[in-house]
């Protein structure tokens, strides 16, 4: 679009030549945008052209390589069995697996109730330690006291009055 101008400049068109000049210049940029864009749309022709190329020889090779419907139908069903057969053994032995599993979280959770921790050994340790039955009591002082016991119960019978 020409841009008008109010310059002393002017033609008897209404352009001054700045005008034309800057037109010219935008349509310049606007076509080698375009004919970047048609290189580019060329470049990439020419790389899908190589893809359809590849593509077309790896199709024809695959179909080559295809054996024909009638030895195909014997030999997919002996691998199909033979698939069969290794996907049902690897089936049994996750269910042994899993059998084995549930057994050992049992004795887990089993053992788990039945020992102490160690946390708790520790504090029990500790509290032992602490207190140290053995160093309240000889075994002597026991015998002593259990047998001023005896001695004292026996001389606080014949004491009772009727």
């Amino acid at each position: 679009m020409p841009h008008r101008r109010r310059s002393s400049d002017t033609v008897t068109s209404g352009y001054s030549m700045e005008d034309i000049i800057r037109d010219i210049k935008a349509l310049n940029s606007s076509v080698l945008l375009l004919s970047q864009k048609m290189n580019y749309l060329v470049r990439n022709e020419k790389i899908l052209g190589r893809n359809f190329i590849i593509l077309n020889k790896k199709l024809k090779a695959v179909e080559q390589k295809k054996p024909s419907a009638s030895g195909l139908s014997s030999v997919s069903g002996e691998m199909s069995m033979e698939l069969k057969d290794a996907l049902d053994e690897l089936q049994e032995k996750v269910r042994q697996n899993e059998f084995m599993l549930n057994e050992v979280k049992t004795d887990l959770s089993k053992l788990n109730e039945k020992y102490a921790k160690f946390e708790d050994l520790k504090e029990l340790k500790y509290i032992v330690e602490a207190i140290n039955p053995l160093e309240f009591v000889t075994l002597d002082q026991v015998k002593d006291l259990v047998s001023n016991q005896k001695t004292v119960s026996k001389s606080e019978k014949p004491k009772k009055k009727k």
